[in-house]
């Protein structure tokens, strides 16, 4: 017989002997006959009222649903029955039994994984600390990475006054400039209309001077011809033809 089927047969051994001697102190999990017989219906009663829907509902919220009159006896009888020494040893009896066994085959389950997977369990511890410390490790690095993001974008938040005074300080050098150079243009416009203007005017006075000589020869023509018509002398023409010639150098 290996060291394993003795390990085996021992342990089942002892699981038996505590299990009936738990059993045997404070067993059964359910009523014990005595009780059963003697407060049997009384127990039937009282899980039937527990159970019922109109308790539930009277237990969750007395004021939202009041008790009619079959319900407060029922809720006298469970405050009765409840208060009563027999049922209360009869609940730790239960109670007693049932934590025994529980902490019982806890015990028994570490000791066989112990015993047995003592191994694969450490294993098995050695894999999830390496994926928790993976988890610690990775969420590090998210941190660390969502600091930075914060960082530069609290760096980007302090910036924008400064960056908004420089777009301003730029925006109002443009607007100086094209003002000025509006300004400039406009200068230069009124120069030359200004210098249209007084080329138009000497040009009209130039134009209205000739259109008077124009008149004044053209009257002076007429005489010298009503005067040629009328049969002067040879001197007379030619002094009248030497005068004409003088007045119209001196109205050039």
């Amino acid at each position: 017989m290996n060291e394993t089927k003795r390990f085996l047969l021992a342990f089942l051994g002892v699981y038996l002997v505590i299990g009936i001697a738990i059993v045997w102190a404070f067993g059964p999990p359910g009523l014990s006959s005595a009780y059963e017989d003697q407060y049997g219906a009384h127990h039937e009663r009282y899980l039937g009222i527990i159970k019922s829907s109109d308790y539930k509902l009277w237990q969750e919220n007395a004021k939202l649903h009041p008790p009619s009159p079959q319900l407060e006896a029922d809720i006298a009888f469970v405050e009765e029955y409840t208060g009563r020494p027999a049922f209360q040893a009869e609940q730790r009896r239960r109670d007693i039994y049932r934590l025994l066994f529980e902490f019982f085959n806890m015990t028994t389950v570490i000791v066989i994984a112990v015993r047995f997977g003592r191994k694969p369990f450490l294993d098995f511890v050695d894999k999830q600390v390496s994926q928790i410390r993976e988890k610690i490790e990775h969420s590090a690095e998210v941190r660390k990475a969502a600091r930075q993001a914060r960082d530069e974008a609290q760096a980007k938040v302090d910036g924008l006054p400064q960056e908004k005074q420089a777009v301003t300080q730029e925006t109002q050098n443009a607007i100086a400039e094209r003002q000025a150079q509006i300004a400039q243009e406009t200068e230069a416009q009124l120069a030359h209309i200004a210098q249209e203007t007084e080329d138009r005017k000497h040009l009209e006075a130039r134009r209205a001077a000739l259109s008077v000589k124009q008149e004044l020869v053209e009257q002076a023509i007429a005489a010298v011809r009503q005067q040629l018509e009328r049969g002067l002398g040879p001197q007379e023409e030619a002094n009248l033809i030497d005068e004409f010639v003088r007045g119209l150098e001196r109205s050039a």
